[in-house]
């Protein structure tokens, strides 16, 4: 009897062990993601700042058709920059 308590406790650490070990390496990994994800998202504000320089120019601009066109990009490039600040969520089916 308490032979197969010790073999039960044995085998209960022992899964206790593998679990986290998996689970030091689901953290590691979930750390290198935020930190791609972080330089994603550097990146992508870099390269949308030029598209926002424009639009403020085009704001400026006496024609009423590119002035809304510069209101429209300014718009779409804060939205992606909203879009950027929030979490990554589960992917869309």
């Amino acid at each position: 009897m308490i032979s197969s308590v010790l073999a039960f406790a044995a085998g209960a650490a022992l899964a206790i062990l593998i679990a986290r070990g998996r689970l030091l390496a689901l953290q590691s990994e979930l750390a290198a993601l935020k930190a791609d994800q972080s330089i994603l998202r550097h990146d992508i504000r870099g390269i949308l700042s030029p598209a926002l320089l424009v639009a403020d120019r085009l704001v400026g601009h006496e024609t009423p058709y590119v002035n809304r066109a510069g209101e429209v990009m300014i718009k779409t490039v804060e939205r992606a920059a909203e879009r950027l600040a929030q979490p990554v969520s589960k992917p869309r089916p």
